[in-house]
């Protein structure tokens, strides 16, 4: 109530300021978060995207364990594992043993793409640690860039309302000069 009482005394420039400012940094606030979510999803749906196509093109190209090596330094960064039907590794360009996966699965900085085929079953890795330090770069510059608006903001609305207020205060001065004539 000692808060409301305050704000209350303030004059009005003040208070339409601050109720401008606030608006503005929270939208900005939830427009930066929004921005860096989806750009993250789009980011993360495209590289499965590769990795599938990559993936399923290597599985065309795959002939033997031994020519899978050959076929991976056309794919650097992605590890292929090739699995049998009763999930026994055939071949492998990663001494880790990979986990066999169908279709898509994110776990902390790996994304996986399993494909089945006719016979064997074809298992992309690739990290995903490079693009999630992108995105926090991109947060925090939003998050950087969110002060210096928010401050633009009170400026440009503190400027705004003193011109918007100036006539009021003329009128009021003007009927005050007036009031004080028509007394004396």
């Amino acid at each position: 109530k000692a808060m409301y009482l305050r704000w209350l005394n303030w004059n009005l420039r003040n208070r339409l300021t601050a109720m401008l400012t606030v608006t503005v940094s929270v939208a900005l606030g939830v427009v930066f978060f929004f921005v860096v979510v989806l750009v993250r999803e789009q980011a993360l749906n495209r590289r499965f995207s590769e990795i599938e196509d990559d993936v399923k093109r290597i599985s065309r190209e795959w002939s033997t364990p031994d020519a899978l090596r050959e076929i991976q330094e056309d794919f650097p960064g992605l590890e292929i594992t090739v699995f049998n039907p009763n999930g026994h590794v055939v071949a492998s360009t990663t001494k880790r043993s990979p986990k066999l996966v169908v279709g898509r699965q994110k776990s902390g900085d790996t994304l996986t793409f399993g494909f089945r085929d006719a016979l064997f079953i074809f298992v992309g890795v690739a990290s995903w640690a490079e693009t999630e330090a992108g995105l926090r770069q991109l947060a925090l510059v939003l998050a950087l860039l969110w002060l210096p608006l928010t401050a633009l903001t009170a400026a440009v609305a503190w400027y705004g309302g003193g011109l918007v207020m100036r006539p009021v205060s003329e009128l009021v001065a003007s009927a005050e000069k007036l009031s004080g004539s028509a007394d004396g």
